[in-house]
């Protein structure tokens, strides 16, 4: 598949979550120590995929409704989990939209 083909979902947080997410992420220390550290990083990152052919989507990340979903699925709050709910978020966004 053509990388420029591939939609990346990013996971954008809310500012007013920020510590929320810092005290319920299992990984919390792997997490920026501010919101505006992380957002300038996502910013970057962003700008990297897109230069590399990539389509990105900031992903609305809710992070109660996350750690809602966690629980039900019997996942840990982690990256790897944030990454699946944000790619999962994706694909309900996909769906809609093509509809």
């Amino acid at each position: 598949m053509d990388q420029k083909q591939i939609k990346l979902g990013v996971a954008w947080f809310r500012e007013d979550q920020w510590e929320l997410l810092k005290t319920t992420a299992a990984d919390s220390e792997t997490i920026e120590d501010t919101y505006q550290k992380w957002l300038t990083g996502a910013v970057k990152r962003m700008e990297e995929l897109i230069k590399e052919g990539y389509e990105t989507v900031k992903i609305d990340f809710d992070v109660d409704k996350f750690n809602d979903w966690c629980q039900n699925n019997e996942k840990v709050p982690n990256g790897e989990s944030r990454s699946e709910y944000t790619a999962q978020l994706l694909r309900i966004n996909d769906q809609f939209s093509s509809n």
